[in-house]
């Protein structure tokens, strides 16, 4: 039993450094710069070079990672490149509502997937059967491009009550 949880913690490791490099590669290889985002397009090269250089982006991208993993195992998330906000400050402001989406989604999804697998369990082969193993079937299918119109004025949505939520001000 131990030797099975050290194979499987060492897996999760090697799979937690894989993907942390290749998202990491595949942000930074990505069409575009980072400064673009909190500079003004018509800013001069001289300008553009000196924040580039503050952010490290001028250093070898393998040097960049290892930087990158350092300051998170410090507990370093860096600083919004929009607001200059900490990023842990930002999480600990803004993280609870998404916190409690999460939690209310997975209590929601459990609440009436369950119930449903199991009376599909009890009642084979039955209509209510084919429903509850259609339904989501057809749900992951769909485009999400076409959930919003669930909650526009024509849809049985909408005459129940429901509507897209707002953000959060």
């Amino acid at each position: 039993m131990i030797a099975y949880f050290a194979r499987r913690s060492a897996y999760m490791a090697l799979i937690l450094i894989l993907s942390s490099i290749a998202i990491f590669y595949s942000l930074r290889f990505a069409p575009g710069d980072p400064t673009g985002t909190s500079l003004n397009p018509l800013t001069i090269a001289s300008v553009r070079q000196h924040i580039r250089h503050e952010l490290g982006l001028d250093r070898p991208v393998y040097r960049q990672y290892f930087d990158y993993v350092g300051n998170v195992f410090q507990g370093d998330l860096g600083h919004s490149l929009v607001t200059g906000a900490s990023i842990g400050e930002l999480l600990k402001t803004h993280g609870k509502n998404s916190l409690i989406l999460g939690f209310t989604a997975l209590a929601l999804s459990y609440l009436i997937a369950v119930p449903l697998g199991v009376l599909a369990a009890v009642k084979r082969n039955s209509w209510l059967d084919q429903l509850s193993m259609g339904a989501p079937s057809w749900a992951w299918a769909s485009p999400t491009s076409g959930w919003p119109s669930c909650s526009s004025g024509s849809s049985p949505f909408s005459w129940a009550g429901f509507r897209p939520p707002v953000a959060a001000r």
